[in-house]
């Protein structure tokens, strides 16, 4: 129980409050408490909250200043990313994988288009269902996006070659065993 709570607590928190939490957490377990590893997680949930730390201490800045440089909002840039070039997708999918209201999905694609990075079409057989696709300007630009959002942040690049296959290759593991969709994985 104290494990989850830290765990929502260092979510949560920036790295310099983590501490102060942690310990206060702790002086209230209860004495019947189970010792915990040091870092008080198992090595999966360490694992993923050193990423998460990475990734959100990385991300404010970096997230909305390439938004910026392709003109584009951090949900218009998450939207292009998301779309392969050749695929329609149900507007209301983009808004699930977005994580976006149905109606900001529409504002978002109103301004896309009109900088013809998309195409709005209606489902054959079913006008009522709009399809998302990229065009070409579109697809061109999403290839630049990503390769921009694709650069490493420093903390990364300065790792020695072999831990960063070492890190490379686990991720693609992990990836690899990833289940298809949306979703969490079960709690661990």
């Amino acid at each position: 129980m104290i494990s989850e709570v830290i765990g929502v607590a260092n979510r949560r928190l920036r790295p310099y409050d983590r501490s102060m939490v942690e310990s206060e957490l702790r002086a209230d377990a209860p004495a019947t408490a189970v010792a915990e590893p040091a870092s008080g997680l198992d090595p999966a949930r360490e694992f993923w909250q050193l990423a998460m730390d990475l990734i959100f201490r990385e991300r404010p800045p970096r997230m909305p200043a390439i938004a910026t440089e392709f003109d584009l909002s951090p949900m218009g840039l998450k939207m292009l990313v998301e779309l392969e070039p050749g695929v329609e997708v149900p507007m209301r999918a983009i808004a699930t994988c977005t994580g976006c209201d149905a109606s900001s999905v529409t504002a978002i694609a109103d301004r896309m288009e009109a900088r013809d990075l998309i195409e709005r079409r209606d489902r054959p057989g079913d006008r009522r269902v709009k399809l998302i696709a990229l065009t070409d300007t579109g697809a061109a630009m999403r290839e630049q996006v990503r390769e921009r959002l694709s650069r490493p942040p420093e903390a990364i690049k300065r790792l020695p070659p072999a831990d960063l296959r070492t890190l490379r290759d686990l991720m693609r593991k992990a990836v690899q065993s990833e289940p298809e969709g949306p979703g969490e994985a079960t709690a661990g």
